[in-house]
């Protein structure tokens, strides 16, 4: 059963290893200010390019610590 704050969307894609899941959440003002702030400072194409950007560079973080690398 899929949690009530999810919402998760397949794009309509006939490549289904390359289907995109849509992640709704909310955000604080001012952490939407800090991510449209790290948009515009890093010229993104657009906020959800930012927003996997910002996500990929906490996951890969994430690892390097558990793995003792930072």
């Amino acid at each position: 059963m899929a949690h009530p704050a999810l919402s998760v969307v397949h794009d309509d894609d006939p490549d289904a290893d390359r289907a995109t899941e849509r992640i709704w959440t909310a955000a604080t003002p001012a952490l939407v200010q800090a991510i449209d702030d790290y948009h515009y400072e890093n010229r993104f194409k657009n906020r959800s390019a930012t927003v996997r950007h910002l996500i990929e560079l906490g996951l890969d973080a994430a690892a390097r610590r558990a793995n003792g690398l930072t």
